[in-house]
């Protein structure tokens, strides 16, 4: 029991790992999607032995997982893509046109809000 708990744990922090390359606020802001993403794609992999413990290493996994993505969005907030509309004004004196524009949109931590934070490419809601 033991062992299938360590390896499911060094499987979600392999998972983890390869996530975080993508940029980490970016992952944390489609925190579910990802989850859902590895941790079926974990207990798929891990059930083709036709074992329990195969399962067992994936729910493992899939918990670490799940509870490091939380954890991390409360502590250093996230990254969203939104349609922002951005004005542009062609040339002087002529009425500015509004356009759409897709741009990363930073979500601050919720948990210890006083921690300084440093700003992060788009623009920041409060």
């Amino acid at each position: 029991m033991g062992t299938m708990l360590f390896i499911g744990l060094l499987a979600g922090l392999m998972l983890l790992m390869h996530t975080f390359k993508l940029g980490m606020r970016k992952v944390l802001g489609y925190d579910l999607f990802v989850d859902l993403l590895l941790t079926g794609g974990l207990l798929t992999a891990m059930a083709e032995t036709g074992t329990a413990s195969g399962v067992g290493i994936a729910i493992g996994g899939g918990l670490m997982l799940s509870i490091t993505l939380y954890v991390l969005k409360q502590l250093y907030g996230y990254e969203r893509l939104e349609m922002l509309q951005i004005e542009y004004r062609l040339f002087p004196g002529v009425r500015p046109i509004n356009l759409p524009r897709i741009a990363w949109v930073y979500y601050p931590p919720r948990l210890f809000k006083s921690r300084p934070h440093s700003p992060h490419v788009g623009t920041h809601k409060n």
